[in-house]
């Protein structure tokens, strides 16, 4: 119950620093190396030292490891170590922790990669580019903007689906507990963003993998695809790109094969029809449904209307070019098969 409050937490980890400073390091190295610390300490990107210490907006200095001393890192380390002791028993923080900072280290590569194509892209003057106007592409102004949330959702992905008891018996999401009640103090924005992109590369991934038997190993397209793919651009929207950056970390991380991703992006772009998906207009709303199909009326059945909108939104991303009469088909067979009457 201590540490659930930031400040004990920071009490601790504030402690901690002045046995670094004292006579005792030994002892303080000595209990970082027993947690199972050392090599996160010491392994730990750069931008991500730099988001985590770059705390007020009026500064403009970028804290790199060399910059920081090695005390306050020891601490920063330590602070969220005590933070993640409040996860339930059996998880294995420092492995996930060890985990988060390999993905973060592969973004920060990819990072530096996008920074490279997009200066030799900057350079080229060619009919081709002309042509290609209308196909969305990572904006080097955007990125900047964008790339420390992205190195702190890599950061935090192996945390994703771990949740935790509050003190009022609530079952709280750790990630977004971590954004609003770190030391760092991130805010309510960047935690729905963090949980957003981690639930783009679930769906990411999902969708490469969703085709295993395809002989071809060959990234087709199918329904299925297109439903994973197209429910992953709902969420991220205008910034589904970026999710698949951090979806190629976590593979590299992984050391998986990138490839089938590389094609899901270009076909998302080039192939599919699920630009801009998140803007469709229903093709079927509450009210339309209700007066097409009476059974909704009944109050036993409101819960159920519910659950077919959504399964109607989930059908037109795997059929993109399907219209209000095919629409109308689906209701009926969802109600036929799921409350038994038309």
């Amino acid at each position: 119950k201590i540490l659930r409050t930031k400040v004990s937490r920071e009490r601790y980890s504030i402690e901690f620093g002045k046995i670094l400073k004292g006579h005792y390091v030994s002892v303080a190295l000595d209990a970082i190396v027993e947690l199972g610390l050392a090599d996160i300490l010491f392994e730990l990107p750069n931008q991500c030292i730099s988001f985590f210490f770059f705390k007020k907006k009026k500064k403009k200095k970028n804290y790199t490891f060399s910059s920081i001393p090695t005390n306050s890192l020891i601490s920063y380390i330590f602070n969220t170590y005590l933070f993640f002791l409040i996860v339930p028993d059996g998880f294995h923080f420092a492995s996930a922790l060890m985990t988060g900072v390999k993905i973060a280290s592969e973004m920060e590569k990819l990072i530096h990669e996008e920074y490279e194509k997009m200066a030799k892209e900057t350079h080229k003057k060619t009919e081709e580019k002309q042509e290609n106007t209308n196909v969305p592409k990572l904006h080097l102004s955007s990125l900047k903007k964008i790339k420390h949330e992205l190195l702190f959702a890599s950061f935090l992905y192996p945390f994703r689906d771990v949740k935790y008891t509050t003190a009022k018996n609530r079952t709280e999401e750790i990630v977004k507990y971590f954004c609003l009640e770190s030391i760092s103090g991130l805010g309510k924005d960047l935690a729905k963003k963090v949980v957003d992109f981690h639930k783009t590369v679930e769906l990411f991934l999902q969708s490469i993998t969703c085709e295993n038997d395809n002989e071809t190993k060959r990234f087709a397209g199918s329904p299925q695809q297109s439903q994973f793919v197209g429910s992953a651009l709902r969420i991220a929207k205008d910034e589904w790109r970026y999710g698949v950056m951090l979806t190629k970390s976590v593979l590299r991380q992984q050391n998986a094969n990138t490839r089938m991703l590389e094609e899901l992006e270009e076909w998302t772009i080039t192939k599919s029809l699920l630009n801009e998906c998140w803007k469709w207009k229903p093709l079927y709303n509450g009210n339309d449904v209700r007066q097409e199909f009476p059974v909704f009326e009944n109050k036993q059945n409101i819960k159920s209307l519910g659950i077919v909108l959504d399964e109607l939104v989930l059908w037109r991303l795997s059929d993109p070019t399907a219209d209000k009469e095919k629409a109308k088909h689906f209701v009926a067979e969802w109600i036929k098969q799921n409350l038994g009457s038309k």
